[in-house]
């Protein structure tokens, strides 16, 4: 790690790992909000050697990059002194470690030599790899990780306290959260500890969680139905302790449990999803009719919206027809199905559009179960599209007439 010949880093590291994997038996890392700021002074302030490996640190060829060049911004008074970025840079190191879950004292010392060598090649190529880090309201069986094209989404486990804790205050978070981890290249142009960076920080509304949580209600094969969504998100960033901010929900329900067989229909609909070209209308009407609670017609005109935006694009003519017959034929393989299944959607379409001009009202058990049938059609529709006609999504209206006179299979 340093230039210098010393055995005084791997004696800091063994002795951090020590009181860590200590902190972390004893419940003192969660009980200080998940990041031990005097803990980690006090370990590395201890050691006989840490003025000396601060040097070695400075020394660095790759972390010079990160350290003032001129005299008065090495100024003691300045927060950004070389002494104390060096201190940042093991603060970094052994956030990520306790992040990660290292149990160990040997686990512990790799991570944060993992750590360190991070942020020396971050400083070398002034970029870095951070991670965009969304807890999902979902349930997975403990210890599970599943490999998304839309990054690695894994169970809920102890290290995720150093975030969610800083998200607790004011927010109701469910118990039940799921994590998805993806990679994000970023550009540096700051020192470490003063939290800027080109980008902004991920919001709730990014495309990976959205689609996920779009895949976890495809995953669910039982009629009551649960939303998951995004609860919160914030980045990971190698050169930084600790997050820098994010976005929570104030609250959020109970999302799904997904079990072994259910986490490998998630599976199928990430790779489903990753592959095709959902818009972004359909994909958030559909979040948003399952996420609604009393909002029964709400609900029922997210669904016919999302009918309109699946089968109805091209000239707004005769599109309760457009949008029944299309549907009707993705939905059904038999021709008596697909005729029963027209009339009904055409109802339904028409029963939209009064109720939203004003010429009738829904209220009671008929909006409660016209909301449930919509919601069915609606995510078998779009089961049928991903699986059996994957190029239909955003596709001009010939491509669907093609389909529907010659038979033809796109």
């Amino acid at each position: 790690m340093t230039s210098t010949p010393s055995a005084s880093p791997i004696e800091l590291l063994v002795r951090i790992a020590r009181e860590l994997v200590r902190a972390s038996e004893t419940g003192e890392l969660v009980l200080r909000h998940g990041f031990p700021d005097g803990l980690t002074l006090e370990m590395v302030h201890a050691h006989p050697e840490h003025g000396n490996w601060m040097t070695a640190l400075e020394r660095d060829p790759r972390l010079q990059r990160l350290f003032p060049e001129d005299d008065e911004q090495r100024g003691v008074g300045r927060t950004h002194r070389p002494s104390w970025l060096a201190f940042m840079l093991i603060r970094a190191a052994t956030w990520q470690a306790s992040y990660r879950n290292a149990s160990t004292v040997e686990g512990m010392v790799a991570s944060l030599s993992q750590g360190l060598e991070a942020i020396a090649v971050s400083a070398v190529g002034k970029q870095t790899i951070s991670t965009i880090y969304t807890a999902l309201s979902l349930n997975l069986p403990a210890g599970s990780i599943l490999d998304t094209p839309f990054g690695a989404l894994r169970s809920r486990r102890q290290g995720d306290e150093l975030v969610i804790g800083q998200f607790r205050n004011g927010n109701h978070l469910p118990e039940g959260l799921a994590v998805l981890e993806t990679p994000r290249l970023q550009i540096l142009r700051v020192l470490p500890g003063e939290g800027q960076l080109e980008e902004q920080l991920p919001g709730l509304e990014a495309n990976e969680a959205v689609l996920v949580s779009l895949a976890a209600l495809l995953a669910q094969e039982d009629e009551w139905r649960r939303p998951c969504e995004p609860v919160l998100a914030t980045r990971l960033t190698p050169v930084l302790p600790g997050i820098g901010g994010g976005a929570a929900r104030d609250r959020v329900i109970e999302g799904p449990y997904l079990d072994t067989d259910g986490m490998a229909r998630l599976q199928h609909w990430t790779t489903c999803l990753s592959a095709c070209s959902l818009s972004d209308i359909s994909t958030h009407r559909i979040l948003s009719m399952m996420r609604r609670n009393a909002e029964h017609v709400d609900a029922f005109i997210d669904a016919v919206i999302v009918w309109e935006n699946l089968f109805g694009l091209g000239d707004s003519q005769e599109l309760s027809y457009r949008v029944s017959v299309n549907m009707a034929f993705v939905l059904a393989d038999h021709p008596a199905e697909r005729v029963a299944l027209q009339r009904e959607i055409k109802l339904l379409y028409n029963l939209r559009s009064r109720v939203v001009h004003g010429g009738e009202h829904l209220d009671g058990l008929k909006a409660h179960n016209t909301r449930l049938r919509a919601h069915e059609l609606t995510l078998a529709s779009l089961r049928k599209l991903l699986n059996s006609y994957p190029s239909l999504l955003g596709a001009k209206p010939d491509a669907f007439t093609a389909l529907i006179l010659g038979g033809t299979r796109l």
